[in-house]
């Protein structure tokens, strides 16, 4: 897998949140909540981990299938951010 530039890396999470708001709006996809709780967010943030640890740990010489799971990852930190809000971090 090739390295990317920080604007690539931002555009792969955008497009993941986009993703991630489309099946909330999709009325077929009962199982996805809108309006998930700060805990619902970080057992999803756990769970796609998990997956992103366990490609690793099978080999994945690209990391292709971890880089998968990450996206969502930082996809669910924006959505935290989103509901939940996040201070700036401040510069010492």
């Amino acid at each position: 897998m090739r390295t990317i530039e920080r604007q690539e890396a931002y555009a792969a999470i955008d497009s993941e949140r986009d993703y991630q708001d489309a099946m909330t709006a999709d009325p077929s996809r009962q199982d996805m909540i809108e309006n998930l709780s700060a805990g619902d967010i970080i057992l999803a943030m756990e769970n796609c981990l998990s997956e992103a640890r366990a490609t690793w740990y099978l080999g994945s010489v690209s990391h292709y299938a971890a880089a998968h799971a990450i996206r969502k990852v930082a996809a669910l930190g924006v959505r935290f951010m989103e509901v939940h809000g996040s201070p700036p971090r401040r510069m010492i």
